[in-house]
């Protein structure tokens, strides 16, 4: 299993051909069309990395779904980019789909390790740059 909606083992029986009817569940409570504790214990991990759990250092997720998009978050993005080239810290930025408040976008949602995540709204490049 590579990431967390590949099948876990053979006993698996999620397909395209039978797609599971709690896909979203199963991912994160699961497998739930068979019973495993190395399966749930390895997806529990996958989960736990695709959420940037255990991060050690600040992950910034960018909404860059459609509605982010329009409003500029490539702009905010490339900005980021160009004023971390030279910084020693180890931040990384991970474009995600919409966050989900998408009158208040470009959202960047912050993760310092250690600490409850922020959300920044309203972002231009040049708020990117300070």
């Amino acid at each position: 299993m590579k990431s967390i909606s590949d099948h876990c083992c053979d006993k698996c029986t999620h397909s395209a051909d039978t797609p599971c009817p709690d896909f979203v569940q199963c991912l994160t409570e699961g497998p739930l069309c068979h019973e495993s504790d190395k399966c749930r214990s390895e997806k529990e991990r996958l989960l736990q990395e695709a959420l940037y759990a255990g991060a050690t250092s600040p992950v910034l997720f960018a909404g860059a779904g459609t509605c982010g998009m329009a409003a500029g978050c490539a702009e905010v993005v490339n900005s980021l980019n160009k004023a971390l080239e030279n910084d020693e810290r180890e931040i990384k930025i991970v474009e995600v789909g919409c966050i989900g408040f998408c009158a208040m976008e470009p959202l960047i949602d912050i993760q310092y390790p250690g600490h409850k995540r922020v959300l920044a709204s309203e972002l231009t490049g040049e708020d990117a740059q300070d």
